[in-house]
């Protein structure tokens, strides 16, 4: 009977080569620089207004259906 780490041991060098392969092979997809997309003040300002739009817009309309009427 094997003890554990033999068997770790006989698993992570059955992998290497495996592991080896989809090395190069990511390697050779992420050769390219990545691209960062920026975003500007302008950009970010105006999606914080729609963010704020669309949040606002369910809660309106929960307080439009709300009577105030009150008597006392």
């Amino acid at each position: 009977m094997s003890t554990l780490p033999t068997v770790l041991e006989d698993a992570w060098n059955a992998a290497g080569p495996k592991l080896q392969q989809i090395g190069a092979t990511l390697a050779d997809v992420v050769s390219h620089s990545p691209r960062f997309f920026r975003v500007t003040q302008l950009d970010a300002e105006l999606l914080d207004q729609e963010l704020l739009q669309l949040l606002l817009e369910p809660i309106h309309r929960v307080f439009s259906l709300v009577d105030v009427c009150c008597t006392l």
